[in-house]
């Protein structure tokens, strides 16, 4: 499922899709994922692109929702 960043006003707006333990954001086709208990996201802006690393504030998908709506806006 891929969101526009634009249609996202509040960090609720952000859907996920759970693939076991790993949450998949897909937001103007970058992808970000979260591990449940990791403290990092992954993004990515293609499937060739190395993913980039972002530190949580804590290892939570709250904290992983917070990051990729800063990361958005």
């Amino acid at each position: 499922m891929s969101q526009r960043a634009i249609e996202i006003v509040k960090i609720s707006d952000l859907k996920s899709v759970k693939h076991g333990e790993v949450f998949e954001w897909c937001i103007d086709y970058e992808e970000f994922q979260y591990r449940a208990g990791d403290d990092f996201l992954k993004s990515r802006t293609g499937v060739d692109s190395p993913w980039e690393i972002w530190p949580l504030t804590s290892n939570t998908k709250t904290a992983a929702n917070r990051k990729v709506f800063e990361l958005i806006k």
